[in-house]
């Protein structure tokens, strides 16, 4: 179990778990999903709001490789723990 778990991930590994997500999904009430907010500038002088971008920054790595564990890990029975 311990060799599948370690292994190295993939592309295909990756992939598949990045569709799995939902993108509509809110953050969870503990707060782990958390998100930022940062704003970049459009100009080099920005003076008013309509002067920059609003992005938005998830912590999707870390979600990212719980997916992949967590898909790696299905592939095991009750009777393994």
């Amino acid at each position: 179990m311990t060799s599948k778990l370690m292994q190295s991930f993939f592309a295909k590994d990756v992939k598949h778990a990045l569709f799995q997500m939902d993108p509509s999904k809110s953050p969870d009430e503990d707060g782990i999903n958390r998100t930022l907010i940062c704003l970049i500038p459009k100009i080099d002088a920005p003076s008013k709001p309509s002067n920059f971008m609003p992005i938005s920054l998830c912590n999707v790595l870390y979600k990212i490789i719980t997916k992949v564990m967590t898909n790696r890990l299905g592939g095991f029975g009750d009777d393994h723990f």
